[in-house]
């Protein structure tokens, strides 16, 4: 057992991201029905352990590295947990919608968890501040509209209901790519945590 932890060390979003496009690949060659909360977790876990491969940086690892890192991992998970296939009788705008929510939601928390973390190492990009103290300002209201808007629309399927959900569906997505771009920059730009006490 202490061989399979020492293996997966800094290989565990690899890892998760292999299995899932394993996984991926067998269901549409029909071993097996695609489960969009398989594809969730994948893409969750993918994320939780990117997070904490950024968090725990080597101060070996290269800066060309680790955006390496972020920018082909960061997107991956992202499309695992987004794209995942609509079943049969579900109405897609719903679906999206509600994708995008729990995307933005998850997007949200791990971007301003990881600011909070590396505030003074990122004093150097103020801009990640700023754009992180504006989500924890305006993300809350961001949800709950989306929510109401996706809520009215089930309701209510008319095209002003869709067009008032297409808007808050747009807010949450301009706000997502903002906060991965921000990661990905982060990633690069700060130096790795002091392991030192």
């Amino acid at each position: 057992m202490n061989n399979l932890i020492t293996f997966l060390q800094g290989r565990k979003t690899y890892f998760t991201v292999a299995i899932a496009i394993l996984y991926v690949g067998g269901a549409y060659l029909g071993f097996w029905d695609l489960s969009d909360e398989v594809l969730a977790v994948f893409g969750l876990g993918a994320l939780a352990f990117l997070r904490a491969g950024i968090r725990k940086a080597d101060p070996e690892v290269s800066k060309a590295s680790r955006l390496a890192l972020a920018t082909a991992i960061v997107p991956l998970s992202l499309v695992l947990v987004g794209c995942s296939a609509i079943q049969p009788g579900n109405d897609p705008v719903v679906v999206n919608a509600e994708r995008t929510t729990q995307l933005a939601v998850d997007v949200f928390d791990t971007f301003l968890k990881w600011e909070y973390d590396h505030r003074q190492s990122l004093s150097v990009t103020p801009e990640i501040r700023k754009a992180a103290d504006f989500i924890r300002a305006k993300g809350q209201d961001w949800l709950t509209t989306a929510r109401s808007m996706t809520k009215a629309y089930k309701a209510n399927r008319t095209p002003e209901n869709k067009a008032n959900l297409d808007t808050a569906m747009a807010v949450l997505r301009m706000a997502v790519t903002e906060a991965r771009h921000y990661l990905e920059i982060g990633v690069v730009s700060q130096d790795p945590p002091s392991t030192e006490h």
